[in-house]
């Protein structure tokens, strides 16, 4: 999930769309938030996957980490310390982070397909995320996804 070019600078609106995104709003919220139809911040979002090289359908998770690890937004400091994750799990959260596909996903863990949605609700609960976005932000502020990432497991209390 690198970009293939440079990254087009964006917008105020898209800024906006994409700050809300990194605070973990959905974009029903992010409509309402702004006072924009659903289906314009849709476009919104579409045109950030554009111009961060992103497929047209990534998941939104994909999206928020490719926002924060090119720097478009910056995560805040974490709302709650981080929960010990084993190997496996820290795995699994940067397999969402930068996969939509099941089977991506479920390859890039190492696990089987069928066991991802029951590996990543159970990752949800571990972290306290509400979803799959609420995690991939969680993991950031922890230093478990992008440029600051350890490949140790971590414990509690960061």
């Amino acid at each position: 999930m690198t970009a293939t070019g440079p990254i087009t600078p964006l917008t105020p609106t898209e800024r906006r769309v994409a700050e809300r995104l990194g605070r973990g709003m959905s974009l029903a919220q992010i409509a309402d938030d702004l006072e924009l139809s659903l289906h314009t911040v849709k476009s919104y979002a579409g045109g950030l996957r554009i111009k961060l090289h992103l497929p047209p359908r990534c998941a939104m998770p994909v999206l928020l980490h490719a926002l924060i690890t090119t720097e478009q937004i910056t995560v805040s400091t974490p709302e709650q310390t981080a929960p010990f994750l084993d190997e496996q799990q820290v795995l699994l959260l940067r397999a969402v982070a930068a996969n939509t596909s099941i089977p991506h996903i479920a390859r890039a863990a190492g696990i089987a397909p069928a066991d991802v949605r029951a590996s990543v609700d159970a990752l949800i609960a571990t972290t306290g995320a509400t979803d799959e976005v609420h995690m991939v932000m969680l993991g950031h502020t922890w230093d478990l996804l992008g440029p600051n990432a350890d490949t140790a497991s971590v414990g509690g209390g960061r």
